[in-house]
């Protein structure tokens, strides 16, 4: 009878450790156990770099998930004004954008919009900055316009004031007709503004 019960009991505990094993496998799988969460997350985050107490770029994003141990911040709906010597020459928009910590790289994705003084603007779908050489860098479509001259290609490398711009490959260069330059300016016709 003892060998019997002990038979039972051996039984029961290993049914009863297989279903533990199991159960602390199905808790390790669980997606948001896996994901990687933020340290912090900020709204109407801002960040400036500094260089020799000079300002040289001001970062604001409407949301900012930080990453301590990978050192990277990751902002939405960001925009980043590049100034020399105290004087504003350029914003930068888009819709996300990923920050290095380590040397303040930065990468703007999603309706990428580059704008200067001058009134050139840059439009791609992914720049990346590179803080130390102070340059702007991608490797997929981009325009710039200027009033009626377009510029597209593939890859860029400028600085962030668009003056010495060098397009990578398969460079075109078209001047819009003074017609479509025209339509661009006009506001919208109302269906109030065609009856009078």
């Amino acid at each position: 009878m003892y060998k019997r019960l002990s038979y039972i009991f051996l039984i029961l505990l290993l049914i009863l450790f297989t279903f533990c094993k199991k159960k602390a496998e199905d808790t390790s799988t669980n997606p948001i156990d896996n994901a990687i969460l933020p340290d912090h997350t900020i709204e109407k985050f801002e960040l400036i770099e500094t260089y020799k107490g000079e300002e040289v770029w001001r970062l604001k994003a409407e949301i900012a998930n930080i990453f301590d141990n990978k050192k990277l911040i990751e902002a939405e709906s960001l925009t980043v004004n590049f100034y020399e010597k105290g004087k504003h020459f350029s914003t930068l928009t888009s819709n996300k954008g990923k920050i290095n910590q380590k040397n303040n790289d930065m990468e703007a994705m999603g309706n990428v919009i580059v704008k200067n003084e001058e009134g050139y603007t840059l439009e791609t779908e992914q720049l990346k900055w590179n803080n130390k050489e102070r340059k702007i860098y991608s490797d997929v479509f981009v325009k710039i316009t200027k009033g009626r001259d377009v510029l597209t290609g593939i890859g860029l490398e400028t600085d962030p004031n668009l003056e010495c711009i060098e397009i990578k490959k398969n460079l075109e260069v078209s001047v819009k007709d003074v017609d479509e330059l025209a339509d661009e300016v006009k506001p919208n016709k109302t269906e109030e503004d065609t009856i009078n």
